[in-house]
């Protein structure tokens, strides 16, 4: 969670691969790390697995500008 909703933020994507939305999701929680960036969202790209049976998701992060 952000720390000041009034301070500026940045928003950016990251591909990750999972075997599922929860275990993309848990992925994505642990990218984001610090208290400065919270997951918004986390989205399928593929319909179809590759090779080792994973998916693409997308990681909807927002982080705080520091100052």
């Amino acid at each position: 969670m952000l720390n000041d909703p009034e301070k500026p933020f940045n928003e950016a994507t990251e591909e990750v691969l999972a075997k599922s939305l929860e275990e993309a999701r848990a992925i994505c929680e642990n990218k984001a790390g610090d208290g400065l960036t919270e997951v918004l969202n986390v989205t399928q790209k593929t319909k179809t697995p590759n090779k080792n049976k994973k998916y693409v998701f997308i990681c909807w992060f927002r982080t705080e500008e520091s100052e």
